[in-house]
């Protein structure tokens, strides 16, 4: 078995194992490998010189804890099924851990099938949405203040998505940088299921907008954002001028989102939070290196176990510098150190998803002295988690 960069004339086998293994129309498939694939991102196993096993790396910039950090979203994890169940995706994401590293890049997320599946790889939730789902009769109250145009007549309509997004965006710990060619992509794509994107404007200024398709009796609302409330209002209004095609709505957004708030009748919908994002940390000692502790602290040292990059494995000492910096230093390994932990349940703190004293009051930490976990608070906090981005 031969694991490596797939070739520019693997694209055929890599296309035809996605097709077996994913539940995608051949119009979004022929669009994918068409406009989004590249070999250079993409690893496979080969055996007897034939693709048997593929996974992608595609490039994205996040923000994480108010700083930017170039990672790979890992999608396409597909296997023939004569191939499953030997060790080879482990394979794979071993090759892609090692080249990740090489790289420089401190983390990496995915969006799993299934979370027992990448756990053996070091990767936790670090993301959830929130999806509504109500009948169109739920939004009756709303009366739109603004104007609204679909985006994509005008070029500047992404570079006007792109400002909403921009605007929309403060305040959340977890999201991906998105531009023009993003919202190309996506209103490449939302063409294909004949949906499309509106936004709304207030005189000059647009504060808001929609990704929608409406399928059989439903609208279905993939993407949303807004600067300003009555964008808000206004979004659920024009969704509520669809009522004589449609009766039931579908939205997909972020936890803590305000739709919740504004709705009259909260009973009569159903709310669901819907698992998304794993994410891992590739570079440990970078990623500490990266942060800004918001408090000074006592040096600790902390014994990780990390079973797939034996950087991250072993005991390192975290101290803070005077200017705030976080100071990390590897150590001789020994049975003393102050806080042990594994790298999934570290990933999930670096995320911002949970605190340390929740991941102790869930014996996911073990320490000698809980005042410890306080400096562990300082370097990683918790804050609010956007990500929906799907390939």
């Amino acid at each position: 078995m031969m694991i490596g960069f797939a070739d520019p004339s693997d694209r055929d086998e890599v296309m035809s194992i996605w097709s077996y293994c994913f539940g995608d129309t051949k119009e979004y498939t022929d669009y994918y490998f068409k406009s989004r694939y590249k070999s250079e991102n993409t690893i496979v196993a080969r055996d007897s010189g034939s693709v048997v096993c593929a996974l992608q790396l595609n490039p994205y910039k996040i923000s994480l804890g108010g700083k930017y950090y170039d990672t790979s979203y890992i999608v396409g994890v597909s296997t023939l099924p004569h191939y499953r169940g030997l060790g080879i995706v482990r394979k794979l994401f071993s090759f892609a851990f090692e080249k990740l590293y090489e790289r420089g890049e401190l983390v990496s997320v995915l969006m799993p099938i299934d979370y027992s599946i990448y756990r053996k790889f070091g990767y936790e939730a670090v993301c959830e949405q929130y999806l509504y789902e109500l009948d169109i009769e739920m939004l009756s109250s709303f009366r739109s203040t603004r104007s609204f145009r679909l985006a994509g007549y005008n070029a500047e309509d992404f570079g006007i998505l792109e400002k909403v997004y921009a605007d929309f965006t403060p305040g959340k710990n977890l999201f991906a940088f998105r531009n023009m060619e993003y919202y190309k992509n996506m209103y490449e794509e939302l063409g294909l299921d004949k949906g499309g994107i509106v936004i709304t404007r207030q005189d000059s200024n647009y504060d808001g907008y929609m990704a929608y398709t409406i399928e059989g009796a439903s609208i279905i609302v993939r993407d949303i954002a807004y600067s300003d409330i009555d964008a808000l209002k206004s979004l659920l209004a024009y969704i509520y001028s669809h009522k004589t095609q449609v009766a039931k709505v579908e939205v997909h957004t972020f936890k803590d989102d305000y739709i919740y708030h504004l709705l009259p009748n909260i009973k009569s919908i159903k709310l669901s939070l819907k698992p998304f994002l794993m994410g891992r940390i590739i570079n440990l000692k970078g990623l500490l290196e990266s942060k800004q502790a918001d408090s000074p602290f006592k040096a600790f040292t902390m014994d990780v176990r990390d079973g797939m990059l034996a950087a991250n494995s072993g005991c390192f000492r975290i101290s803070c510098l005077e200017d705030g910096s976080v100071h990390v230093e590897k150590v001789h390994a020994d049975n003393c150190a102050d806080l042990r932990i594994d790298i999934a349940e570290l990933s999930q703190l670096a995320f911002g998803y949970v605190s340390p004293q929740e991941l102790y009051f869930m014996r996911k930490i073990a320490c000698r002295d809980k005042s410890i976990l306080d400096g562990l608070g300082y370097v990683f906090r918790l804050g609010k988690n956007y990500f929906n981005e799907y390939v």
